[in-house]
């Protein structure tokens, strides 16, 4: 609990840019819609605000992650046995996620908005590249970005990641419309 903690205490630094995201991001979940002829002529409405209702994880990696590895990681076993966060995603919660690399200067350097539901119907939450923490008593499933962008569940994400992930994403899109298209005909 006392690493918990610490970490949280950390992340939440951030809890000012954090909430500039979600605000940035909030027009892709927010719809405006006209009210109907009813509405407006007996409620004085004109537009209806439209939310889809859900909530966001966040988590905020240490500086220097971004540069070197492009990944997020999910928290997959513990030393101890108790549920992780990649239960918890395979659960059903939370629908959306913000997560950021730090930078040096304690800003978020990159970050990625992104779809949990499409993440977890994907199947890469059961995928198989799992990486240890430095003591051991974690192991996380990490996740490329450039994986996010391929199945098309990012909603949002800053210039760091779009420069990353630019250049494969046309070729990843193109490449798995044609496997689709193709997948009766014996192409993998």
């Amino acid at each position: 609990m006392k690493d918990w903690l610490k970490d949280k205490s950390w992340a939440d630094m951030h809890i000012s840019e954090i909430r500039n995201v979600i605000r940035k991001v909030a027009g892709k979940i927010v719809s405006i819609e006209i009210a109907s002829s009813q509405e407006d002529t007996k409620n004085a409405t004109d537009y209806n605000i439209l939310v889809e209702f859900g909530s966001i994880g966040c988590r905020i990696r240490r500086p220097g992650v971004w540069p070197q590895y492009h990944d997020i990681t999910i928290r997959k076993s513990r030393r101890s046995g108790a549920r992780t966060e990649l239960d918890k995603i395979k659960d059903g919660n939370p629908k959306w996620y913000l997560y950021g690399w730090d930078s040096s200067d304690k800003s978020l350097h990159a970050w990625v908005f992104f779809d949990v539901d499409i993440l977890r119907s994907s199947g890469l939450l059961d995928g198989n590249n799992v990486i240890s923490n430095r003591d051991g008593g974690s192991n996380f499933l990490a996740i490329n970005v450039r994986e996010l962008a391929g199945i098309k569940c990012l909603i949002g994400y800053n210039k760091p990641v779009e420069s990353y992930i630019k250049d494969i994403m046309p070729i990843n899109f193109i490449l798995s419309d044609f496997l689709n298209a193709h997948s009766n005909r014996g192409y993998s």
